[in-house]
């Protein structure tokens, strides 16, 4: 489930910084826009894996979950009021 706290202008950088970058090289110096994506995502604080061998796998869990949610992110990102929780 998308992070219900995410709000504009982090749905607003999923595209504009993250989307463009997400098919990019995992390096040393990009590897902290897919941890932040994942963060921003999932409403979590994980922290960069220390070893180079974990980030392809935080990449790609970070390319699946905006695919997954890449239209709620839209619509987010576009809103012009807050968006309601779902009733329980």
């Amino acid at each position: 489930m998308l992070n219900e706290n995410l709000n504009k202008a982090d749905a607003q950088w999923l595209i504009s910084e993250y989307a463009p970058k997400s098919s990019g090289r995992i390096a040393n110096n990009t590897i902290g826009i897919f941890i932040k994506a994942i963060n921003l995502m999932r409403g979590t604080d994980t922290k960069v894996p220390s070893c180079a061998c974990e980030w392809k796998q935080s990449a790609a869990l970070s390319r699946s979950y905006y695919g997954q949610y890449e239209n709620e992110i839209k619509v987010i990102a576009t809103q012009t009021t807050k968006r309601k929780k779902n009733a329980i």
